[in-house]
């Protein structure tokens, strides 16, 4: 299902569950649970907030079999997180990602590559400038 809005930005609710399952995803963890949404003269941006951005190392979105690669990065050092934006050609409720990742855990190197789906709470949509008075 396509979410449309007017040109504004937005907050958004935003949920990583396994790609087969209505399971939390194990990048659940990793993802802020809002996203931004930007629209502006007929483009749509989605903006994710990354936690311990240091084990994610790749992060895209996927329409169809195609990578949606990001726009732009913004990391912040001190707080370990990183902001990914994204084009969209159209929002839908859900959308599939590809994470890979790499970490130490009990002395272990531990690598994935992971296919997931974020789902948008479109009930939690917020106009940001509302929020905002």
């Amino acid at each position: 299902m396509t979410i449309k809005l007017e040109d504004g930005k937005y907050a958004v609710t935003v949920q990583a569950l396994k790609k087969e399952a209505d399971e939390p995803s194990a990048m659940e963890p990793y993802l802020g649970e809002v996203a931004i949404l930007t629209v502006a003269g007929g483009r749509t941006y989605l903006t994710f907030m990354l936690r311990e951005q240091n084990i994610i190392t790749n992060f895209q979105l996927l329409h169809g079999d195609h990578p949606i690669e990001r726009m732009n990065s913004q990391v912040n050092e001190e707080l370990n997180n990183r902001y990914e934006i994204f084009e969209l050609e159209e929002l839908k409720a859900t959308v599939i990602a590809r994470v890979q990742y790499e970490l130490t855990h009990e002395g272990r190197e531990i690598k994935g590559d992971e296919q997931l789906r974020l789902v948008l709470d479109e009930e939690s949509i917020q106009d940001l400038e509302e929020i905002k008075e």
